[in-house]
């Protein structure tokens, strides 16, 4: 009881897949912090607490630019609960039901994303539940993700259900109860991307069973226009490569993602160091046609990659 009593739970932020979230105070460090109480079928878990305890050690080392800072994860009464950083800002889901994204913007914040997700699967510590939910945008245009480590899908409520909110951006494998990797938090990140680019999730239904039936066979629609307009050749090509079914198929590490990324955004703007980028000025013709080798460009050097893997 000492241990929860040493944090003044000042405010019930909300409630998670896995958990409820407050906003407490530190009376220790005299600092604000992020509570989660996680729910009592995943404290109950041996399997899931050895390894989510593992994954807490790893994230507790990580001080980075881009990922929440863990501080503790502690257990009383039964309760088992995590201390993060508390950061005072918008979720990625807000500011997607509000806003409109410049490709600039979007393209400057996938690489935030990226960025931050990399250094955890460095130290090997798998997100398991990318959404845009999870991903945090501080006052200064700062992307954190949050939430690591917990389960993408493991409850049984029956696929007869209606999806929760977070069962739309489960990979293929996820939705089958298969391991969780990199390559599943790869794919979260492609809905993710889609999300922002259009306005709307690429996979729908009305039961979690119609649901995951569309994330295991269906193709993304492109022809839906975004509130810019349409989605530009080569994030089309970026977000089916990391939509593809078959793993083997997405990108071959976050390294590899993060250089297409910047190659994307020097292509198509000329400063890389502010968030309102200015295109560069290209007569009509010229621009068309560099457009068109740069999609051929990529196309090309996708399927090589992918041959060679």
């Amino acid at each position: 009881m000492d241990k929860i009593l040493h944090y003044n739970l000042d405010k019930k932020l909300g409630d998670g897949k896995y958990g409820e979230y407050y906003l407490a105070w530190d009376s220790g460090l005299d600092r604000v912090v992020m509570i989660e109480f996680l729910s009592p079928a995943l404290a109950l878990s041996d399997a899931f607490r050895n390894r989510f305890a593992a994954d807490m050690q790893k994230l507790a080392e990580i001080d980075h630019d881009h990922i929440a800072r863990l501080y503790a994860l502690e257990e009383a009464e039964g309760k088992l609960f995590i201390i993060r950083e508390y950061i005072e800002g918008r979720t990625l889901k807000d500011i997607i039901a509000g806003d409109t994204f410049s490709y600039a913007l979007f393209l400057n914040y996938a690489i935030q994303i990226v960025t931050g997700l990399k250094a955890a699967h460095e130290v090997m510590v798998v997100h398991r539940s990318i959404c845009s939910q999870n991903i945090v945008i501080d006052e200064k245009k700062k992307i954190r993700l949050v939430n690591f480590g917990l389960p993408g899908k493991l409850d049984n409520i029956g696929d007869e259900q209606p999806p929760s909110a977070y069962d739309f951006y489960l990979s293929p494998e996820q939705t089958e109860n298969k391991l969780e990797d990199q390559y599943s938090d790869l794919f979260s990140l492609g809905v993710v991307f889609y999300e922002m680019l259009t306005g709307k999730r690429p996979f729908e239904g009305q039961s979690r069973k119609e649901l995951f039936n569309a994330i295991r066979t269906e193709e993304p629609d492109f022809a839906v226009m975004s509130p810019t307009g349409q989605v530009p050749p080569d994030g089309r090509l970026l977000i089916e490569k990391l939509l593809s079914k078959n793993v083997r198929d997405r990108f071959r590490d976050d390294e590899e993602l993060l250089v297409t990324l910047k190659a994307m955004l020097a292509y198509h703007f000329e400063r890389v160091d502010n968030f309102e980028k200015q295109p560069r000025h290209q007569s009509p013709r010229t621009y068309a046609l560099i457009s068109i080798l740069v999609v051929l460009l990529i196309i090309f050097w996708l399927v090589v990659s992918t041959f060679y893997r």
